[in-house]
């Protein structure tokens, strides 16, 4: 180190923490501006002004909302309305906003409606590897009507939507064939994305905290909606539910995968399912031995699957509980080896 660089290093160190400590020392500053004291009358009056407020904020919400979910509702009478309805919302995300002269909009529109008629014709010729593109979109727009419908039921009212939200796992699974390659994607993932949430501007209306938001995600239907509405009040039907859970997984797999594709589904996916069907019937559901013995009856169909010695280990972790080892969550005098029928 330069030596006149080091001295004034040196001369300077007892200034600086003299001015460390005096920074240490400095004490808290009150706000300048303290919350004002409102009287009697303003109090009132400012109340009054946010209740006012309130209810038009209110109306003019459900309005809005009202409007679109009806406008949204029309476009699924028919596979081709739906596809026309795409088209339009996909010319005001990608021409009219867009800084494009009236030819250079009218020149794109009709390259976009090209586009659009090639997809509808795959869906009509029944396109084996590309789906029915119209069939696709239609749904998405079912599924993006149920989750605004969603968005505005309140929490206790949830159940209500558990009926619409199983008539549309009906209407996927009753075209589950026609859902491949380009058709599969378009109803796979969020459905914020796409051109309807775009040209209305509702992504922020799509979020709700108990509901899938994949069309596709059938486990999550019924672990974030279905399964926690019945747990409250109707344990008994869980296991029903699970069951319905996993021959929903079953039946749209087969017709929308390869048949390779499914065999190793089936081999490989499938028994993790069952397994999480018996650990959460285990702990929510109504008999914690008959989901035992739903395990051990897993375990010795599939001794060679690679989660089986995991499997094996958590089994033996219940049944040492269960023995006194633990804390015990099953009667002692049940017998286990009672697997159920699945």
């Amino acid at each position: 180190m330069n030596v006149r660089r080091l001295f004034l290093l040196l001369s300077l160190s007892p200034a600086l923490a003299g001015f460390s400590q005096d920074v240490t020392d400095v004490p808290e500053v009150e706000p300048i501006n303290a919350p004002p004291v409102l009287t009697k009358e303003q109090i009132e009056t400012v109340k009054s002004q946010l209740a006012a407020l309130e209810s038009d904020i209110s109306s003019k919400r459900n309005n809005f909302l009202s409007e679109i979910i009806e406008r949204f509702r029309k476009a699924t009478s028919s596979d081709a309305a739906a596809l026309n309805f795409y088209l339009d919302c996909k010319k005001i995300v990608d021409l009219e906003r867009k800084d494009m002269t009236r030819d250079a909009i009218r020149t794109q529109g009709e390259r976009l409606a090209s586009q659009v008629e090639r997809m509808a014709e795959s869906g009509r010729d029944q396109a084996k590897d590309e789906g029915d593109f119209g069939k696709a979109v239609r749904l998405q727009l079912e599924y993006l009507v149920l989750t605004l419908e969603a968005h505005e039921t309140p929490e206790d009212e949830m159940v209500k939507m558990v009926p619409k939200l199983r008539t549309f796992i009906t209407s996927v699974l009753e075209n589950a064939s026609k859902l491949k390659g380009r058709a599969l994607n378009a109803l796979s993932g969020n459905i914020a994305n796409n051109p309807f949430v775009d040209a209305y501007q509702i992504g922020r209306y799509l979020d709700v905290e108990h509901w899938s938001s994949n069309p596709l995600n059938f486990g999550e239907m019924w672990e974030k909606c279905i399964f926690p509405l019945l747990a409250k009040d109707n344990r008994d039907q869980l296991p029903e539910q699970w069951d319905a859970r996993l021959k929903t997984e079953v039946a749209f797999r087969e017709e929308s995968m390869y048949k390779p594709e499914y065999e190793l589904w089936i081999q490989n996916e499938l028994p993790v399912l069952r397994w999480n069907r018996a650990t959460y019937l285990y702990q929510k559901g109504p008999s914690p031995i008959n989901a035992m013995g739903d395990m051990l009856k897993l375990i010795r169909e599939h001794p060679g699957h690679a989660s089986a010695p995991e499997w094996l280990a958590q089994l033996r972790d219940l049944v040492n509980e269960a023995s006194g080892e633990g804390e015990s969550q099953v009667p002692a005098e049940t017998p286990l080896i009672q697997p159920t029928e699945s």
